[in-house]
């Protein structure tokens, strides 16, 4: 099993003398491989740039404490959907609390947040504002999981619960081998939308899940070379998981 991030400050920031606003944490367990990945939302209300910084860092390390003292043991995929829509609301109102501690208003210091997480074959999403998560099966097959086809700079973080989605794929007959979950930094540039339908650069795709060639030791500082490469002027945050079948030597 691989499970490798990384997270990058976009030139649009550097620029604005801002930090990188996004944030990922990942746990390499071999039952329950994870991700949290954050984009912190760049404005106020008042159009002002935020301190969204502190949210997504937040709820990435709360998200992720969460799930691993939840995830443990024999789950049913039922057990582990209704695991991870449970972190999604314990997470926000973490947030909510927090950010009255630093006297801020809720609205004015927001973050998107997706949840990857893998379990014998099986990939489970959850997803609150843009970004999204791509997999492929050992079929062949390609998806990707989102809240929407992103056609504006509008985004619904995790302070709007009616827009969270969640997600189940994979099974015993075709396991799910590899997936990515990441910002829209990143994500936007993988997968565009052409006239309304997902327009994928399957170059770039495949260049990214190549990471399976890489030695183990080389995996950190070659992921971030890629990403680094994605033509992208916003933060740039990515983590990939690579189920390998059985009979592989992948490590």
């Amino acid at each position: 099993m691989i499970l490798e991030s990384t997270t990058l400050r976009g030139s649009y920031h550097k620029e604005f003398g801002l930090p990188n606003q996004d944030a990922v944490r990942i746990l390499k367990d071999d039952a329950y491989p994870l991700a949290v990945v954050c984009d912190g939302v760049s404005l106020t209300s008042a159009r002002t740039f935020s301190r969204s910084e502190l949210a997504s860092k937040f709820c990435a390390k709360t998200a992720l404490a969460y799930l691993r003292d939840a995830l443990h043991g024999q789950l049913s995929s039922s057990h582990i959907q209704q695991i991870l829509r449970e972190c999604f609301v314990y997470t926000e109102k973490q947030l909510q609390q927090y950010l009255i501690k630093q006297d801020i208003p809720y609205y004015d210091c927001q973050t998107t947040m997706i949840i990857m997480v893998g379990h014998k074959g099986k990939l489970y999403g959850g997803i609150a504002g843009d970004g999204g998560i791509l997999f492929q099966l050992r079929s062949g097959q390609t998806g990707i999981m989102v809240t929407r086809l992103k056609t504006s700079s509008s985004v619904y973080p995790i302070g709007d619960p009616e827009h969270w989605h969640f997600f189940a794929t994979g099974s015993k007959a075709d396991p799910v081998i590899g997936a990515l979950a990441a910002t829209d930094g990143v994500f936007d540039t993988l997968v565009g939308s052409d006239h309304g339908v997902p327009a994928a650069n399957f170059e770039e795709i495949g260049r990214l899940f190549s990471i399976r060639e890489v030695p183990m030791k080389k995996r950190a500082q070659w992921l971030e070379r890629e990403v680094d490469s994605i033509r992208s002027h916003d933060d740039k945050t990515l983590a990939i998981l690579i189920n390998p079948p059985k009979d592989s030597n992948i490590r």
